[in-house]
């Protein structure tokens, strides 16, 4: 190796160390463990080129795209000599998850066996890695069925297996000899011979091979998966380059990912499992960036098992996926990655219509997919989708050439939108060839479509007078506000005080009670009497359990907990309902919906979440994908927006910063905000009848809006920066109450105090929900203060006998209806409510309470 490549790797590992040392999750905390290793427990580990995953009831699947090689990939153990083998599903007993890589354990009678499965970065390969600790040898025998085949819908013919001994592998090609494979490792003491026999009996195309470890042997031995097509180096020379580069792509994997953390938008607050699962879905949405050898890069939509067919669920790209993963690395100042994401979306856009695409299989020629195939251009709301993240990443980045390299697509997307807008409400209706977001149940539109063009229109807007298109600007703005205007009209039952979940073919309005209503206050169509309306059905416990919110109400005739569609929970609608009620200031209820969604990442495959769970009890819903990109990309983007209430405008070099501290956190901390020339840190700190902010700018200033959220009914006594008076505004809400203070944020430290009297802060329990479980927690649906009163109105479940509030408060209480009032330390108070109070419903169902809480007179 030269010196200066030596000095570089050096100082990209130096740069990884660091980043570990000062992230607030360290490498350690990452690693995640289960010794829950039922046959279900979902596996996946993950490069760019390549991927081992699957269930130990099934066997592993591995590919490198777009090639399925192996399916059924499963173990046997024996001591060395003899004939008797142990099946390793029947000795698993514990599984590690890494972000490079995932062990898992097996235990037998006097061994021990790791399993270490991992996939380079960058290479059409995987590792598998078997370390023994015995006092004698033991046989580790490797099952497989050999596939060499491309991904759903292409297929291969004539794939054949042969046993190279020079390899010592399994060589699998196909009759194009376009395509080869191998399976081996250097250490086969013993393999199945391929047989092409017509006796009775004969083994089909299940194979094996057996390596031996431990007591006298080598204790570890690896499996080697590669691709190896035609025109490449022989089997045995690219095996002795992957086994001999093994430790080097360890290293590169590890650093990759403490670089990824260390660069990034970090979050740390004083629940360690909260800072995990945030810095989990960043590298969720790291590993799926998959580079196709024919496509191009992008994201795919998850990981999950291939089921009946070659298709790994849903290991395709997905553009709309991919744009709700879009927006959450632009949420965390993966500006690059952003861009490159909707560059790859860009290059598929068609060209005849401008429409945007839906998926595209990775075994696809891009041509052929898009005429031969009823999948690519489906579904029109992606179209003004990408209008939206467009805007959304150019003003946040300042990548205003962006723009420029895209302009005539992204005018083209737009014109495509417009083509579908009714002339008379100037609302989108759905073509009766195509698809809106529903694929379950046809509209000719939807308060979500609608929605969507509000904002698209309105994105268009913006982008346009970003790339000077004044006219262009001046007629999406007008198309807009039209559409506001209708939407509001269009979608809301007044007879019924409820939204509209569309129109269906016939023209009749549908109200089958959907949360795809919540769009219409995101995208400020309904005014505030509406908007508090549907936001207080939202909160109730008909759509809200422990784990997040359905999609239907449970009080709805169309309600069916564990359908697709029609009741199960999903992160996406969850994170989304979340942020609509901290933007709207309800952060008593908004911050449990949120927190509802952290278990998932420890449901099955450890750091990665599902893609939706039934409505009733808390479980997998059955068709879920294991690891869904948009859900992880839908926790990150709701802590960002809401929890932490922080956007960045490029165009004025302003932050707004307006955080939601729930009530039993002490602080919370951003860093690797991203500045011009620099970085941003900021730490905020409850103290006593007042909140801290520091603030550590390594870059050029900025100007910042600083709006904390600040006990509901305080009094704002005054604020400081750099010890200096500033000025400071209180910001009232019917549920919530925020101090406003805009400033400009130096080079170098700072320090700003906002002082204030009185108030209350509420906060619920967010223990876990255990598997199988129905939804017992209290759901708070409203918030009232009033000097000397608090009233909360709450669902509370029969089913839970300890239902509690946190009440936070330095105010006197002098009596409490409806509840019973327990003090746990000073100004800290449980609310202890008792569902046995009043008649109710039957046992599994909630009924609403209300509860007071009177104070002294300030």
């Amino acid at each position: 190796m030269n010196l200066p490549t030596a000095n570089a790797r050096l100082g990209t590992l130096l740069i990884s160390l660091i980043a570990i040392l000062f992230s607030p999750v360290t490498a350690a905390q990452l690693s995640l463990q289960t010794d829950s290793v039922a046959p279900e427990r979902f596996i996946a580990a993950h490069g760019r080129k390549a991927i081992v995953m699957g269930y130990a009831s099934g066997g592993l699947e591995l590919w490198a795209y777009p090639l399925q090689i192996i399916s059924g990939y499963e173990l046997g153990f024996r001591p060395a000599g003899d004939t008797t083998e142990t099946a390793g599903s029947a000795l698993l007993r514990r599984v590690t998850y890494d972000p490079e890589a995932i062990t898992r354990t097996y235990i037998g009678p006097d061994f021990i066996v790791r399993e270490r499965l991992f996939v380079p970065l960058s290479e059409q390969a995987i590792l598998l890695t078997y370390t023994v600790e015995s006092r004698h040898s033991i046989d580790i025998v490797i099952h497989f069925t050999p596939v060499l085949d491309l991904m759903w819908p292409a297929s291969l013919g004539g794939q054949s297996t042969q046993w190279d001994p020079a390899a010592s592998a399994y060589i699998l090609s196909e009759a194009t000899r376009k395509y080869s494979a191998f399976i081996g490792s250097s250490q086969v003491i013993s393999h199945d011979e391929v047989l092409n026999s017509a006796q009775p009996g004969t083994p089909g195309k299940r194979l094996a091979f057996a390596l031996r470890a431990g007591g006298n042997s080598n204790p570890s031995v690896t499996v080697v998966v590669a691709r190896n097509d035609e025109g490449s180096s022989s089997a045995p020379a690219r095996m002795r380059d992957l086994l001999g580069s093994q430790a080097k792509f360890e290293m590169e994997a590890r650093s990759h990912y403490a670089e990824l953390l260390g660069s990034t938008l970090q979050i740390e607050t004083p629940d360690e499992s909260v800072n995990q699962q945030l810095a989990w879905a960043q590298i969720a949405l790291d590993q799926a960036w998959v580079c196709n050898p024919v496509l191009g890069c992008g994201l795919v939509a998850g990981y999950g098992p291939s089921r009946d067919a070659r298709r790994p669920q849903y290991a395709w790209f997905f553009a709309g996926d991919a744009l709700i993963a879009i927006e959450a690395l632009v949420n965390t100042g993966a500006y690059d990655r952003a861009r490159e994401a909707l560059a790859f979306i860009a290059k598929y856009q068609d060209a005849a219509t401008g429409m945007i695409w839906h998926e595209l299989s990775q075994s696809a020629d891009p041509v052929d997919w898009a005429t031969r195939y009823p999948y690519m251009f489906v579904h029109v709301d992606i179209s003004f989708q990408y209008l939206t993240v467009v805007e959304r990443y150019v003003s946040a980045s300042g990548d205003t050439q962006f723009l420029q390299q895209h302009w005539p697509g992204i005018e083209a997307a737009y014109r495509y939108c417009g083509s579908l807008i009714n002339a008379e409400d100037g609302l989108p209706r759905i073509p009766s060839t195509k698809e809106g977001g529903d694929e379950q149940d046809k509209m000719t539109d939807d308060p979500g479509l609608a929605a969507s063009w509000v904002e698209a229109s309105a994105a268009f807007a913006r982008s346009a007078r970003l790339d000077r298109h004044p006219q262009e600007a001046e007629e999406a703005t007008r198309l807009s506000e039209k559409a506001r205007s209708s939407a509001a009209r269009r979608y809301w039952d007044e007879a019924r005080n409820s939204w509209i979940d569309g129109y269906n073919a016939a023209g009749r309005a549908v109200s089958r009670q959907g949360d795809d209503g919540v769009a219409l206050v995101a995208a400020h169509i309904l005014d505030q009497r509406r908007s508090n309306a549907l936001l207080d059905q939202l909160a109730t416990s008909d759509f809200e359990t422990d784990w997040g919110t359905r999609g239907v109400a449970a009080n709805s005739p169309e309600w069916n907990p564990a359908s697709y569609s029609k009741g199960s929970v999903s992160p996406v609608g969850t994170a989304r309902v979340a942020s609509e009620f901290w933007s709207n200031h309800r952060p008593f209820t908004a911050f449990p919906i949120w927190s509802g969604l952290l278990p998932w990442g420890t449901l099955d495959s450890m750091g990665h979440m599902h893609e939706l769970l039934a409505g009733d009890f808390y479980h997998q819903q059955v068709e879920s994908v294991p690891e869904q990109t948009w859900s992880s990309a839908a926790l990150l983007s709701s802590a960002v927006e809401g929890l932490l209430g922080l956007e960045r405008d490029a165009d004025t070099n302003g932050f707004k910063f307006s955080p939601h501290l729930p009530a039993n956190w002490g602080s919370i901390s951003v860093r690797n905000i991203k500045v011009p020339g620099g970085n941003m840190g900021m730490t905020l700190t409850r103290v006593r009848n007042g909140l801290e902010l520091e603030i550590e700018n390594s870059g050029s200033p900025v100007d910042l809006l600083w709006a904390p959220e600040i006990p509901l009914g305080a009094h704002l006594s005054g604020a400081e920066l750099n010890d200096k008076p500033v000025h400071s505004l209180k910001e009232e809400h019917a549920q919530d109450t925020h101090a406003t203070l805009n400033f400009t944020a130096p080079h170098g430290k700072s320090h700003c105090l906002v002082r204030y009297e009185g108030g209350v802060l509420l906060s619920v329990s967010d223990a876990a929900p255990l598997l199988g479980e129905p939804s017992q927690r209290i759901k708070i649906t409203a918030v009232a203060y009033k000097p000397t009163s608090l009233v909360v109105d709450a669902d509370v479940s029969r089913d839970a006998p300890n239902s509690t509030i946190g009440l936070r408060t330095d105010q006197k209480v002098l009596k409490v209806r409806g509840a019973k009032i327990s003090l746990i330390s000073d100004g800290v108070y449980e609310l202890l409510v008792d569902p046995a109070g009043n008649p109710g419903p039957a046992a599994g169902e909630y009924r609403h309470t209300e509860i007071v809480v009177d104070f002294a007179a300030r």
